[in-house]
């Protein structure tokens, strides 16, 4: 049984059965699956990070998306490679630079002056000197990915996760729709892992639930839709077109939250992202936003991927923590954590929960 129908859950659920497991349920709280982090956030397919380990995990998961094997049936592509830019000082773009040649082709990136970028006139004015523009970048078809994992797999919708009680012969899990059987059970329940994990008598919490707001500009004539995401790595803010002629942004906010309670937009947001739009994109400075919400992002105390079994709990994975890589990173894993489950390769240990048993 697999808590949470995200991309990390859907996933999972995808890998076993292509591993030969076919009997799997994955257990959704809302109406639908995919509708919290997994459907809120601004569906890009970034590679390049300083950390090598989860640039290669996220090139895995692009080349999946680029040309999914045969058993993967989306009802249409899901990857639209549109390219990034990411923006910085020389030594900031050498260095993602440096690790991304490590990861993937060299021709599927360079350096280069940002002021390529002006030929789209609200990229005009930059002040950071140079960009990392990697062309396998792009954008995901969120519907379409989240509909290829899913496909042939059972999904209990609006049955919310309660608790689970272990006994020698699996878990018995109380939801908000009945008691359920299960052999194995599986946390992949986004910024909700912790209390899932306590409720199946987890002693480790491992993650931090963080909010993310993303705005949404009104329509304009020069906001091309084939424009790669530009996003600035000093001021950490980022712009997209979203294909229907406005604009998505992001002041990449990073606050804890508690997902027991509600969690609400925060108007304070709205002036970060425009001071920050001010430094780092003067052209869009005044632009009006049309609509704009928030999302969660969960984080590990190391920043990396929590994948594998509980180090204290038998029969208890984990598949969360993935810091906002989740749709990129999506294939590589569920790949992980199937492989995990079934015994058929330990995760590495670097992702391993183990890793925080001290």
């Amino acid at each position: 049984m697999i808590v949470g129908g995200g991309f990390a859950g859907a996933s999972t659920a995808w890998w076993l059965r292509k591993f030969g497991e076919t009997d799997s349920l994955i257990l959704e709280r809302e109406v639908g699956p995919g509708m919290q982090a997994s459907g809120q956030n601004a569906a890009m397919a970034r590679q390049a990070t300083q950390d090598l380990f989860i640039t290669r995990l996220l090139a895995e998961g692009v080349r999946f998306l680029a040309t999914p094997p045969p058993e993967f049936r989306a009802p249409r592509p899901v990857l639209r490679r549109l390219g990034s830019a990411l923006l910085g000082s020389d030594a900031q773009v050498g260095k993602l630079a440096d690790v991304l040649r490590r990861a993937i082709p060299s021709d599927e990136f360079e350096i280069g002056p940002a002021a390529n970028l002006a030929t789209h006139p609200y990229l005009s004015g930059i002040p950071a000197p140079m960009a990392l523009y990697t062309r396998s970048d792009g954008m995901v078809d969120l519907d379409a990915l989240l509909s290829g994992f899913l496909r042939n797999t059972d999904v209990a919708t609006s049955c919310a996760f309660l608790s689970a009680a272990r006994d020698p012969d699996g878990w018995t899990v109380q939801t908000s729709r009945g008691d359920i059987r299960c052999y194995t059970l599986v946390i992949a329940a986004g910024a909700w892992g912790n209390l899932c994990g306590s409720g199946a008598g987890a002693g480790l919490r491992l993650l931090r639930p963080t909010t993310r707001h993303l705005f949404q500009s009104v329509r304009g004539k020069d906001f091309c839709r084939d424009a790669p995401f530009v996003w600035d790595t000093a001021a950490e803010v980022y712009v997209r077109p979203d294909g229907g002629g406005s604009l998505y942004m992001s002041a990449c906010d990073q606050d804890d939250c508690d997902p027991s309670a509600p969690i609400l937009p925060s108007n304070r947001i709205q002036e970060i992202l425009r001071g920050k739009l001010a430094r780092a994109f003067p052209a869009l400075a005044a632009i009006r936003y049309h609509r704009y919400w928030v999302g969660t992002r969960t984080l590990s105390p190391d920043n990396r991927f929590v994948i594998g079994p509980d180090p204290r709990t038998a029969g208890l994975f984990w598949a969360a923590g993935l810091g906002g890589h989740g749709v990129t990173a999506s294939p590589a894993i569920g790949r992980i954590a199937a492989q995990s489950i079934l015994g058929l390769q330990d995760p590495p240990p670097e992702l391993s929960p183990a890793r925080f048993e001290k």
